[in-house]
């Protein structure tokens, strides 16, 4: 079965949620991000340099998640750095984050400062997702997945 990227696309524009799973050594942790999705293969958000994830994807750039209801979708891929939230190169990037979420940029987390953020991308390696009855939507009829 294939998977559908557009229904992908559609439900990563929609959810305010993804959950990122990162390791390094012998730690994995996971966490809920904000994600805004660039294109079907490429999905972005931010954190602070001093979060333990920051730290992590710096030294294993390998990272999964899960988006959608009920882990609608699951992902693997890589992570690159685009630096600072701030930054003039990144100012498109910051209006289309923060077209969808708003307030995005004015306060950071306890114990964070709001200028050591950074945007990230994920370059999408491979996705898995439920596939469901195109007649009855809450009916799952079986699972796909696509090497990206």
């Amino acid at each position: 079965m294939e998977l559908d990227l557009k229904d992908f696309a559609e439900t990563v524009k929609a959810e305010e949620v993804m959950y990122l799973a990162t390791a390094a050594g012998d730690r994995v942790s996971v966490r809920p991000v904000s994600p805004l999705l660039l294109d079907e293969k490429t999905v972005c958000f931010y954190t602070s340099k001093d979060a333990l994830k920051y730290a992590q994807m710096k030294e294993n750039p390998h990272v999964g998640f899960v988006v959608g209801a009920v882990g609608r979708y699951q992902g693997e891929g890589t992570v690159r750095f685009l630096g600072s939230v701030f930054a003039e190169e990144n100012a498109a990037l910051a209006n289309a984050y923060k077209a969808k979420y708003q307030g995005a940029f004015e306060e950071a987390a306890p114990g964070e400062v709001m200028g050591s953020n950074e945007f990230l991308v994920i370059d999408l390696g491979l996705l898995r997702g439920w596939i469901f009855d195109k007649e009855n939507p809450e009916v799952p009829i079986g699972q796909g997945e696509i090497a990206l």
